[in-house]
């Protein structure tokens, strides 16, 4: 499989046929055991382990959020944000609603738009989402 850069694709499959597999393979918690991957025309073993997840945002198939308001949630994915900035990417997650709240009460789609608003301040070259159909369409399209 070729993805050109800037590209947006989907993995769509039944559950265990390989989505979060690769997910796993690209952050190098798996190494492979044959074949190979590359980015940028790199082979993905000659980059740095936490040089690829830095510059990865993921979400895996149950989000983590810390005992923290969502906002410092959030600024976790860029300490230097501004707050219009945080407010503007849980804006985009449709997050505003629940802000303050910690994300240790958040569940389901709250807690994935959370996550989804800390992607958005983060910025990351490479992101992956895992099992995120729960979120509405409307949420998933306003955080592009």
């Amino acid at each position: 499989m070729q993805i050109p850069a800037n590209a947006k694709i989907a993995l769509v499959g039944h559950s265990g046929c390989g989505k979060s597999t690769i997910t796993n393979l690209l952050l190098r918690f798996y190494e492979l055991q044959s074949g190979s991957i590359s980015i940028d025309g790199k082979d993905i073993k000659d980059y740095n382990v936490m040089q690829i997840r830095k510059q990865t945002g993921f979400v895996m198939q149950e989000p983590i959020l810390f005992d923290q308001t969502i906002k410092e949630n959030i600024l976790y994915g860029n300490l230097d944000a501004t707050d219009a900035e945080v407010l503007k990417a849980a804006d985009l997650a449709n997050a505003l609603g629940f802000i303050e709240q910690s994300g240790e009460n958040l569940e389901g789609e709250e807690k994935t738009k959370a996550i989804l608003a800390k992607f958005e301040k983060a910025k990351s070259d490479l992101q992956t989402y895992s099992n995120i159909t729960s979120i509405s369409s409307s949420s998933l399209s306003q955080s592009e």
